[in-house]
């Protein structure tokens, strides 16, 4: 039962930042996209595979939406997007985490990583734009280095210079 209730919260998970990408994108469009990494090949656009329909309560999943929503808004990425990304904090949609790496032990001071991960809607569209998947591993303190604190702060620059146009974000 221990070891349920911590993976419940994400607590002895793995995963890596494109799998998180890909369950978020899911969460905002009821289906489950087949990553492409790339733009083009040889000049000719690449063309992503189809994503796959899932089979999700759409009631759970407004619920999800609007938990999601209130993040950067209100939650634990709030204060972070209010300094780096005002704008943007109505069209934004995540979930932070903070998870423990390594114990104490050995002389050696617990490792947390932080998490941020989520999808921002387009400018005046009902629809996603892009998802994102921010991982910071092996920090030393739980308290200063969360996922709403280091990983909203990164992600909300990117969205930032990605909403401007700039080319190294996209």
């Amino acid at each position: 039962m221990q070891r349920l209730a911590q993976n419940a919260f994400g607590q002895g998970v793995r995963a890596t930042p494109l799998q998180m990408a890909r369950v978020v994108a899911a969460i905002a469009t009821g289906k489950l996209p087949q990553p492409t990494l790339l733009r083009a090949w040889e000049g000719s656009a690449a063309q992503a595979p189809e994503a796959c329909d899932l089979a999700l309560d759409q009631g759970l999943l407004g619920l999800l939406r609007q938990g999601m929503k209130a993040v950067p808004e209100t939650g634990t990425a709030a204060k972070t997007f209010k300094r780096e990304y005002p704008e943007g904090r109505c069209r934004t949609f995540g979930k932070t985490g903070t998870a423990l790496t390594r114990e104490r032990g050995g002389g050696h001071g617990a490792l947390y990583s932080a998490w941020f991960v989520g999808w921002r809607q387009s400018l005046g569209k009902d629809e996603p734009e892009i998802a994102f998947a921010c991982a910071l591993t092996h920090l030393p303190d739980a308290r200063e280095h969360t996922g709403g604190r280091l990983c909203g702060e990164v992600v909300a620059r990117i969205l930032k210079q990605w909403e401007g146009g700039d080319a190294v974000a996209r």
